[in-house]
């Protein structure tokens, strides 16, 4: 039998199977079969348990364990139909396996296989008052069915394709493993058994260990029986794996986060302690360099004011002044960016005057010293060429002269 995928990943990794059979005396019998799956390898954890009424059915179970329960017995009414009757309403269907019976009066399961189509009634009253029984239960209900066509769920581990099977109350014959007919009135020899794959179970048990099944692989379509209750059992059953598998897997995501942020931790913090260490021991070497950006900072200020940042032309200036000088003119002295002495006196600051050139010489013709201070002038293209101081000496016969250059 071909899985779906809804099939082959549904929550339930257990399920509790149980036959609860109508006896005529009016008790009840339950079987029980509790089946397992672990990656989709089904095993037989419990069954040929037996219970009188339905208060005793969660002993030993957990409550988590979901409960799919098949009725058989009397009260429940099989009727083979038409396959054209599959798709029909149900009024119409009661009416055919059940002439002048009122149909709100009964609850109608259709069985619909390749080969076969069966319909089972029960009264509502009769019914409802079974699953009332089942709602004080802590395990929840989350499938019923009528009769026992939840065998044909199975037929696929069947020793072979054809097979004859006497249940308690019904025989049912199997061919291509799928169901061909079911007869009332079957009564299996004692200590009968059959075998399910690897499992060899009492016939006794296969209703249950087929109802297990059908709950643990979801193969509900093949039977229809629209009970109110058991739908909402179903539904908050469902509600409730949701609920768990998203608690779990929010659990999950909390741990790796915090798995995550405790990795980080130690890796940042090894980290900070390796760059704390670091930081002590370069430390000295940071302040060093702060005090000598601090040093270089303050002599670029002193070079910017005393003007040693500007470009030096020295040698054009002196070139200039040497190639003007007539035969008169004898140069004693040429300073270039001389001391600022107005400051120094001040406050002993050594400033020097970037653009100043002081001149000292004798000229011994005084009526050409004019003339070549406008041309040492025009010779530089200086701001000012000043003659700040003169004296003639008459017994030399020469004159001592300090002219000031102001450059660009």
């Amino acid at each position: 039998m071909a899985l779906s995928f809804h099939q082959l990943f549904r929550p339930g990794k257990k399920v509790v199977g149980v036959e609860l059979c109508l006896l005529p005396s009016g008790e009840k019998q339950m079987r029980t079969v509790v089946l397992a799956r672990e990656k989709n390898i089904v095993t037989l954890q419990a069954g040929s348990a037996v219970h009188a009424d339905v208060s005793s059915l969660q002993k030993g179970l957990d409550q988590n364990t979901p409960m799919v329960l098949a009725i058989t017995g009397k009260g429940i009414l099989t009727r083979k139909i038409e396959p054209g009757l599959q798709k029909e309403p149900a009024e119409k269907v009661i009416a055919h396996a059940l002439p002048n019976a009122k149909a709100s009066d009964f609850y109608l399961q259709r069985y619909i296989g390749q080969q076969a189509t069966y319909a089972s009634l029960i009264r509502r009253d009769r019914l409802d008052a079974l699953l009332d029984e089942f709602k004080g239960l802590s395990v929840p209900v989350i499938h019923v069915s009528l009769g026992p066509f939840v065998v044909a769920n199975v037929a696929f581990l069947l020793p072979g394709p054809a097979a004859v099977l006497t249940l308690e109350g019904y025989q049912l014959i199997f061919a291509g493993h799928d169901l061909t007919d079911c007869t009332p009135g079957g009564e299996p020899g004692e200590g009968q058994t059959v075998q399910l794959g690897d499992d060899v179970l009492p016939t006794t048990q296969m209703v249950a260990y087929a109802a297990a099944w059908t709950g643990l692989f979801g193969f509900y379509d093949s039977l229809d029986l629209p009970v109110e209750q058991v739908r909402q059992w179903q539904q908050d059953f469902k509600h409730k794996e949701k609920f768990k598998a998203i608690g779990v897997g929010m659990l999950a995501t909390a741990f790796l986060l915090l798995a995550a942020n405790a990795l980080f931790f130690v890796c940042f913090s090894a980290q900070h302690q390796d760059l704390s260490f670091r930081h002590r021991h370069y430390k000295g070497t940071l302040v060093k360099l702060d005090s000598l950006q601090a040093e270089l900072s303050a002599s670029q200020t002193f070079f910017a004011r005393t003007g040693w940042m500007g470009s030096a032309r020295t040698s054009y200036y002196t070139d200039k002044i040497a190639s003007t000088v007539p035969y008169s003119i004898t140069l004693q002295e040429l300073t270039m960016h001389p001391l600022d002495e107005a400051q120094y006196k001040k406050d002993k600051t050594m400033l020097f005057q970037p653009n100043a050139i002081f001149v000292k010489g004798v000229c011994s013709h005084p009526s050409e010293l004019n003339p070549w201070v406008k041309q040492v002038k025009t010779s530089l293209r200086a701001k000012s060429v000043i003659i700040q101081d003169y004296h003639y000496d008459a017994k030399e016969q020469a004159g001592t002269f300090l002219i000031t250059i102001m450059t660009q």
